[in-house]
């Protein structure tokens, strides 16, 4: 009994991580292009709180990027890169 019931997990398990693998596939080939925008909202906010990004985004030559360049956009999603950015410009401040 308990090794059907193992059996009948795993191949649940399975058939829902085969599904998430060709949902992320379809998406990577159809070029999807959504983005987590609460994710986005909540880095630009902490990078706000630097001086030197202030500067950047109040500037018009950048400040249209962060919404509509969807490369930039992408990068700010991503926790990981906005702390590192953050903590190199902590480093070298004069950049």
């Amino acid at each position: 009994m308990n090794r059907q019931f193992h059996s009948i997990r795993l191949t649940v398990f399975h058939m829902i991580g085969c599904e998430a693998m060709l949902a992320f596939l379809a998406n990577a080939l159809n070029g999807s292009t959504t983005f987590h925008t609460t994710k986005i909202d909540r880095n630009m906010e902490r990078l706000r709180q630097n001086d030197w990004f202030e500067e950047i985004d109040q500037g018009d030559r950048y400040h249209r990027l962060f919404f509509a360049n969807r490369h930039v956009r992408k990068y700010l999603q991503h926790n990981r890169r906005v702390n590192q950015m953050m903590k190199k410009k902590e480093r070298k401040p004069n950049l």
